[in-house]
């Protein structure tokens, strides 16, 4: 059984160990997306988690005093539900917020607290909206609008930095409300904030102090003032993504001297620094913390072992090689655990690098890793069978390469780790080394992108005032000296200044006159609006699994869809099907908009530069031994359709092939055009498929090393204007046996007239007799004929097929997910389709369906 992960973000400081509820959790159930039936439903409803607490010690009973969420048991707190399959990464099953906590009262029998939670469609269906009458404004504006407006984006912001620890008596005023920090607090005097043992801690106790959080008396002075309408976050520091990552050992290497390197993370088990000298600028520039020296020579930081056999691992660390190459491979952090059982992470001379576990190692491509500079450099291991597992390497949270390898195993008594040099027969690292951090779990690219971000973001609180109609006011800030540094205060004002990009809904032409109605007079819910805008872009809304929200519209050119998942139904899964006469019809009509003027010249062009992988071989350094370079490189791209005049979508028909050398594309060895020319190379091949809205473009590369390719461009006959058209096709006995039922497809794309024709004679054919139309299917599985269910996403296309009759179905769309959660964790779940075909949006714009483009928007979740 999939055991489950559930935390709540108590303090606004995002998920760490100190929100961790899956201890507490008994059952419960999660239901997201469109979850019924009706063909015209185009915004999902509120998805919703209900969870059983254990309550037995009456931790989450709010007249508690003593418990440890006295008073923190507050509405709209973050929440994420993740499954933990074994030997997977994580995966989110619901982000949303808290709604209720309804604890179970009685001092007698089992003691329980009922959470309840919504997603963002539900916030918005309790937030209220008055907007103005809107006329000629296109859908995404009305959008950012109703987001903006009923999720409160912040009048004023403002920052202070904690430059050091506060030291005895330092302090910030803000809004006129001043805090003081102490090393110990005074009974009974006001607005004292506790010096935490480091800054984070000292930001945590700012924050309970202005917020109002748990812990008067420890972390700040009972009676404290705090400032009317503004409300502190700590910022999302470097440290704080690695703590709450769960980071086991977390060495920042930033002592000032002696033999002791410090370990931060869970474990607290310390290294001892062996010629490795502390002290030099570190590589985080929101964090003055220090890094480690290392000669080259027999510089290493000595750590404890760690026990890494058989199970998934992420290792972490931010260097700086010297600024001349070494003359071999140098350990960057490593683990020996006897001959031929090593983990070992290596930097090589010409960029590449690797990452060895036992006798296989997987290879980066050269460059990977530039000399002279701080980058962030990590690899992942996720355990697959205790054998074997797919490992990732990483630089600047972006993958470089990913295989899979053996698992690692050592031998009794044998392990030991370190940084920066490990023996073997790898040279000792030269250069600085900092933050380096061993997890249990292989962090995802995600994560490891959120951790570079975040390297530049300073110590300290973001305070932001929720006052309305406040947008050019400041909140006034204070400090008493250097260890507490005060930002400009940033302004984030006026309805139309998102916190979040706003979705780019159309193309450019739709737009949309608003008289009022429920929505503009009055003041009505934020998601009836949300809903009205959805249903005239004829797309699709709805908050998704990681809480975002997202789009599907009928404005974005269709690509073609990718492979297709197909799951069976077998004794432990069972599909719902009905004998539907609803999807009966007699006359099938399709709307497409033919082509009316034409002129010659670029139809699609790409507008940056494409690598085109080379042949690729053993990565093994060793100058005496040749390369090898079987095999060769390949990239698949497509090419829409563009006016070149207006950057709008367009079509385009009698495209020259083949792409000519010098006109239609050039190569060369740097993507700057310095290096040695290869156009109209033979290394270089082409192959070009047209389709209806652009052009799929395969580039084979024969050549030893990777090209560059700039000036990539189609040329053709460019379809430039459009007028309606529609074609019908009617059936008569279908009409007479099953009542009548027409069905419509909009395609607009340039196709022909037969095409167009024929697609209503298809959609007619398909519809004369009965068919089994698969509305749900329910399993207590987390695959099904090796797909991943929990790994499917609302939006998704799948096939289905019964195992046992061989029968398939058509293609489906994944509109609704539920979960059931037992005591043992993830107990079920249940997928919710539609047909594709059937839906209004569906375009095909060859002979696979159509793909929607997707528009995601965060806001707050």
């Amino acid at each position: 059984m999939t055991t489950l992960s559930l935390h709540i973000d108590f303090d606004s400081d995002g998920f760490g160990a100190g929100d961790d509820l899956s201890a507490y959790l008994l059952r419960g159930e999660a239901a997201l997306g469109l979850r019924d039936g009706d063909p015209d439903r185009l915004t999902a409803t509120p998805g919703r988690l209900t969870l059983i607490l254990n309550n037995a010690d009456r931790r989450f009973s709010p007249e508690n005093a003593a418990g440890p969420y006295a008073g923190r048991l507050r509405p709209n707190l973050p929440i994420r539900l993740r499954a933990m399959p074994d030997g997977g990464a994580p995966i989110t099953l619901f982000r949303g917020v808290t709604a209720d906590w309804l604890p179970m009262p009685g001092e007698h029998g089992p003691r329980t607290c009922t959470l309840e939670c919504t997603d963002l469609l539900g916030v918005l269906a309790r937030a209220p909206l008055g907007l103005p009458l809107c006329e000629n404004v296109r859908g995404d504006t009305l959008v950012r609008h109703i987001l903006n407006t009923a999720l409160s984006a912040p009048a004023a912001a403002g920052q202070a930095v904690l430059a050091a620890n506060p030291a005895d008596g330092d302090w910030l005023a803000i809004d006129g409300v001043r805090f003081t920090f102490k090393t110990a607090l005074q009974s009974g005097a006001p607005n004292q904030v506790k010096i935490g043992a480091g800054v984070e801690d000292s930001v945590d106790a700012l924050v309970a102090a202005l917020n109002g959080g748990a812990g008067a008396g420890a972390l700040y002075t009972v009676g404290t003032v705090r400032p009317d309408r503004v409300r502190a976050s700590p910022n999302g520091t470097y440290l704080r993504h690695v703590r709450g990552d769960g980071a086991l050992r977390h060495y920042r290497l930033g002592e000032s001297g002696g033999v002791v390197a410090h370990d931060s993370g869970s474990n607290g088990r310390d290294g001892t620094y062996l010629g490795a000298i502390p002290g030099a600028a570190g590589a985080l520039g929101g964090d003055p913390d220090g890094a480690a020296s290392f000669d080259g020579v027999n510089d290493c930081v000595d750590l404890p072992p760690l026990a890494l056999d058989r199970r998934p691992f992420t290792l972490e660390i931010w260097a700086r090689p010297d600024a001349g190459p070494p003359s071999g491979a140098q350990c960057l952090i490593g683990v020996d655990g006897g001959p031929g059982r090593q983990i070992r992470l290596s930097l090589w001379p010409d960029g590449a690098l690797t990452l060895t576990i036992g006798g296989d190692t997987l290879y980066s491509p050269p460059g990977a890793l530039a000399f002279g500079v701080w980058q962030h450099v990590a690899c992942t291991f996720a355990a697959s069978d205790g054998d074997t597992g797919l490992a990732a390497l990483y630089v600047d949270g972006a993958p470089v390469r990913a295989g899979s390898l053996g698992a690692f195993t050592a031998e009794l008594n044998a392990l030991r780790m370190a940084l920066g040099g490990l023996g073997q027969g790898v040279e000792p690292f030269k250069g600085q080394l900092d933050e380096a951090a061993i997890y249990p779990v292989a962090l995802d690219a995600g994560q490891l992108a959120a951790h570079v971000a975040a390297a530049a973001t300073p110590r300290g609180v973001r305070l932001t005032a929720r006052i309305p109609g406040a947008a050019g006011n400041a909140i006034p800030l204070q400090s008493s000296g250097p260890a507490i540094q005060i930002s400009g205060a940033a302004l984030s004002g006026g309805l139309d200044a998102p916190r979040d990009p706003a979705p780019d809904l159309d193309a450019g032409t739709q737009t949309f006159d608003l008289a009022g109605e429920r929505w503009a007079e009055d003041r009505s819910a934020a998601l009836d609006a949300l809903r009205d805008v959805t249903a005239g872009e004829r797309g699709l809304c709805w908050a998704g699994r990681d809480g975002a929200l997202r789009w599907r519209n009928a404005h974005y050119l269709m690509r073609r869809a990718a492979a297709t998942p197909a799951l069976e139904a077998d004794g432990e899964a069972r599909a719902y099907a009905g004998q539907a006469e609803a999807v009966l019809a007699s006359a099938a009509h399709v709307t497409y908009t033919p082509r009316v003027t034409l002129a010659e010249g670029v139809v699609a062009r790409s507008t940056g530069v494409l690598l085109i992988p080379g042949q690729s071989g053993a990565r093994r350094f060793d100058p005496a031994a040749p390369l090898v370079h079987p095999g060769g490189g390949e990239r698949t791209f497509t090419l829409a359709y563009v006016d070149p005049a207006t950057g709008q979508p367009a079509g385009a028909r009698d495209l020259v092939l083949p792409l000519q050398p010098g006109e239609d594309w050039a190569a060369n060895e740097q993507p700057d055009g310095s290096g040695p020319d290869y156009t109209g190379s033979p290394s270089l091949s082409f192959e070009v498929e047209a389709g209806a809205a652009g052009v799929r473009i395969t580039v084979r590369n024969t050549a030893l090393g990777p090209l560059f390719l700039t000036r990539l461009q189609v040329r053709g006959k460019l379809i430039t204007a459009y007028d309606p058209a529609r074609f019908s096709a009617e059936d008569a006995g279908a009409r007479a046996l099953f009542g009548a039922r027409a069905a419509h497809i909009d395609l607009p794309l340039p196709v022909s007239a037969q095409f167009a024709e024929a697609v209503a004679q298809h959609l007619l054919s398909r519809r004369k007799t009965p068919i089994n139309a698969l509305t749900r299917l329910e399993t207590a599985r987390p695959a099904l004929g090796g797909v991943n269910v929990l790994g499917l996403e609302i939006g998704d296309v799948i096939g289905w097929r019964e195992a046992q009759t061989g029968v398939a179905a058509a293609l489906y769309l994944v509109a609704g997910l539920e979960y059931r959660i037992g005591p043992g964790g993830l107990e079920g779940a249940i997928l919710h389709v539609r047909r594709l075909d059937d839906q209004r949006y569906a375009i095909y714009d060859d002979a696979q369906h159509g793909r929607y483009d997707t528009a995601d928007v965060r806001y707050g979740l």
